[in-house]
């Protein structure tokens, strides 16, 4: 019956994948143990297990009125994610947000604006802005211009960096002619 905000850190599909989900998720595999891109695989099945584990105890038992998941990195599967060897690849991960009939109902202009920004770029760096707009809570360090949730959203592929702002986005080769 009260507000909570809660956050959940898990391991995910970090380097030495074989030891991010447990036997039951190992669906794939060449040889008698899974290795490489199999290991990954299965790491990320068990992530998104976990993830609807967590969607449906906060829905039944927690009033879930919006859930974001996003990753603090990619991996390229040869080079994991070491920023001595950056690869755009390293850049790309899953970000979405669940927003609950309620919420919608309640914050209309907010679903919208995440519907309208759903092909939008984004890194993750601009999260705190946009969980600080998806909880209506501005304070005086929130930019109105960084929060993925509102109309005034201002970053495009054009204006954003990684790698601690050396590479602009528009230099990842998926990007190239955009």
């Amino acid at each position: 019956s009260k507000n909570n905000f809660i956050v959940i850190h898990i391991m995910g599909s970090h380097i030495y994948y074989n030891d991010r989900y447990p036997h039951e998720f190992s669906k794939w595999k060449q040889g008698p143990y899974p290795d490489g891109q199999e290991a990954y695989a299965n790491s990320q099945l068990y992530t998104d297990w976990l993830l609807q584990q967590i969607y449906t105890y906060g829905k039944e038992k927690l009033n879930l009125q919006a859930m974001v998941y996003f990753s603090d990195h990619g991996e390229s599967l040869d080079k994991s994610h070491n920023p001595d060897t950056f690869d755009f690849v390293m850049t790309h991960i899953p970000f979405w947000i669940y927003l609950s009939p309620q919420y919608r109902a309640e914050y209309p202009q907010t679903a919208e604006e995440l519907t309208k920004h759903e092909h939008q770029y984004f890194t993750n760096d601009l999260l705190y802005d946009t969980l600080i707009g998806l909880m209506h809570a501005p304070n005086q360090r929130y930019d109105v211009t960084r929060d993925f949730s509102n109309g005034k959203y201002r970053f495009n592929l054009h204006n954003l960096t990684t790698l601690l702002g050396e590479q602009p986005l528009t230099n990842d080769p998926v990007n190239a002619g955009k």
